[in-house]
């Protein structure tokens, strides 16, 4: 059996809103298919109603307009309002870990989220990583802070209630 390359990725975003209400958006996993409206279809298939170490968040993502792909995650860190994460039990990865780190920066936070991937060599292995899966994990978290940026400036965290 080949082992499978692990990369990193680390993508970055700054917020308008205090820390607080932003871990709080994070915080329910309902608000995951909030923050990808745009682009990747993202639609929720369980989650436990937290992100607490233990829970477990069940998602489809449809790859390229075609193809549906469920993928579980087990949630492993819970640090508020610093970091969260998860792992994903279910999925076409070899390895996935996802943490979530929010920090005060100015009058905002930066939502910064740190990923550990690594693609089977079935699927392609380190190639299809670097070519494929790492384009396209960049467009997402891309689209993901601009949406979360313009929900912060439509207001969508006072709507909410966020403290």
């Amino acid at each position: 059996m080949r082992a499978e390359r692990t990369r990193e990725f680390c993508f970055e975003a700054h917020v308008p809103e205090p820390l607080g209400r932003v871990f709080a958006l994070h915080e329910d996993p309902e608000h995951l298919v909030l923050l990808h409206r745009q682009g990747t279809a993202v639609r929720m298939l369980h989650h436990d109603g937290h992100v607490r170490v233990g829970a477990e968040t069940w998602i489809e993502f449809n790859l390229g307009g075609l193809v549906p792909v469920v993928m579980g995650f087990w949630h492993i860190v819970y640090d508020p309002p610093r970091r969260f994460g998860e792992r994903m039990i279910h999925g076409p990865f070899a390895c996935f870990v996802h943490i979530h780190e929010f920090e005060v920066a100015g009058e905002g936070t930066t939502v910064r989220d740190r990923l550990q991937v690594a693609v089977p060599w079935q699927y392609g292995g380190d190639w299809a990583l670097r070519w494929l899966m790492g384009p396209l994990l960049s467009r997402v978290f891309v689209r993901r802070g601009r949406a979360l940026r313009q929900f912060a400036v439509g207001g969508g965290f006072k709507q909410r209630g966020g403290q």
